[in-house]
């Protein structure tokens, strides 16, 4: 989630989601309504059970949210400038959220 927060607010316009760019954004918009959260959702997961399978063992595999955080950046993002210290930020602040509603 604070990967997706740096990258583009959790807008799915432009670039989508996940800034695509390239061949995996050119796959992206044959999708139907790309611009649809659920459809940029899946296609995420697609991506990541797929050619980012890499990136999604290494998430999964990952025991705090620093690790996750920056093996979505470094494997699946493979952001230009990163800002690290934002998608952790973000990353901290989603998950305080979470365990506030529980």
């Amino acid at each position: 989630m604070g990967n997706l927060m740096q990258e583009n607010k959790f807008r799915t316009s432009g670039d989508g989601l996940a800034q695509w760019n390239g061949n995996r954004l050119a796959q992206l918009k044959q999708r139907g309504n790309w611009q649809d959260l659920n459809v940029q959702l899946d296609y995420m997961m697609y991506e990541l059970h797929g050619t980012e399978k890499t990136a999604y063992d290494t998430i999964k595999a990952s025991k705090t949210v620093y690790g996750a955080t920056v093996a979505f950046q470094n494997l699946f993002e493979r952001c230009g400038v990163c800002r690290q210290d934002l998608r952790l930020q973000y990353a901290q602040e989603y998950i305080k959220e979470k365990l506030w509603e529980k």
